[in-house]
């Protein structure tokens, strides 16, 4: 699981009436649930009894499945959907299937699934359509942070982060409740590449975060300048966060002038001012 998608597994029951109702076409208000288990993993535990790749002249080819069955098995059904859609994945052709019964008795299987039942496709749901006041004005902290993945000019990126912001300190949540959606918010800016803006605007905030989330932070420790890093971010809250950014990746020894200042989307000369300011002090 991903980082981002543990953010949504997260917050899903948060989100799930409003979703539901205006992003799914479901109303679920007098609805009840039970949790079952998430896992979906299962391990065919033997080879179809016959499986051929066939091409006919003139058309597609397609994979031709066939069980030979001895007994009723009112699952056979069931099993015969599940086989068909791994073979479908694998090899993403037609699938033909037959089962050969060789009972003695007439056979009672079921050979068609209702058709709610049936697997013919799913909704698509393009958080990247959604206008930014769909989510902001929900009063839902875990959908007001997903306005970062809406639809919005990348001009627009400061105005967004900054509306987001301030409806999540509107809502007067609990200190723990607020740095936990910050935390989120800061993750899910790293899919549109804004935690840059992100990091700066919180940096502004009376509220302290975990810096080891941070995917500066991480990319620092992957890169084995955890303790640089660490030390910018830190001289950060003095200076600022931008310049404790700088600072951080300057002592690491990784990088560039350029490929600072490109990543931080400052100028170089912001950051000769800072390295100049450091060989100072040593």
């Amino acid at each position: 699981m991903s980082r981002f998608d543990k953010i949504f597994k997260e917050n899903i029951e948060s989100l799930l009436p409003s979703l539901s109702q205006h992003f799914f076409g479901l109303d679920l208000s007098k609805a009840t649930f039970k949790t079952i288990s998430p896992s979906i993993v299962r391990a065919v535990d033997r080879e179809v009894d016959f499986l051929k790749r066939v091409k006919i002249e003139g058309q597609a080819a397609f994979i031709l499945h066939i069980e030979f069955q001895t007994y009723d098995d009112a699952d056979m059904l069931y099993r015969m959907a599940e086989y068909k859609a791994i073979l479908q994945r694998k090899y993403q052709l037609e699938v033909r299937q037959y089962v050969l019964y060789l009972g003695e008795s007439r056979s009672s299987m079921q050979i068609e699934l209702p058709n709610i039942h049936q697997i013919t496709g799913y909704e698509l749901i393009e958080i990247n359509r959604w206008k930014p006041t769909q989510v902001l004005n929900s009063g839902i902290p875990e959908l007001i942070i997903m306005a970062i993945l809406s639809d919005y000019p990348r001009s627009d990126a400061q105005q967004i982060v900054n509306r987001i912001l301030k409806k999540l300190l509107d809502l007067n949540l609990a200190p723990n409740q607020l740095k936990a959606r910050i935390q989120q918010l800061m993750t899910l800016a790293q899919i549109r590449k804004l935690d840059t803006i992100i990091f700066q605007e919180v940096n502004k905030m009376p509220i302290e975060l975990d810096i080891t989330e941070s995917v500066l932070y991480q990319k620092g420790k992957e890169s084995g300048f955890e303790q640089g890093l660490s030390e910018g971010l830190t001289k950060g809250k003095e200076t600022g966060f931008s310049e404790g950014l700088i600072h951080g990746m300057l002592l690491s020894e990784k990088f560039t002038i350029q490929e600072i200042a490109k990543q931080l989307k400052v100028s170089e000369e912001q950051v000769l001012q800072i390295q100049q300011k450091m060989r100072g002090r040593a």
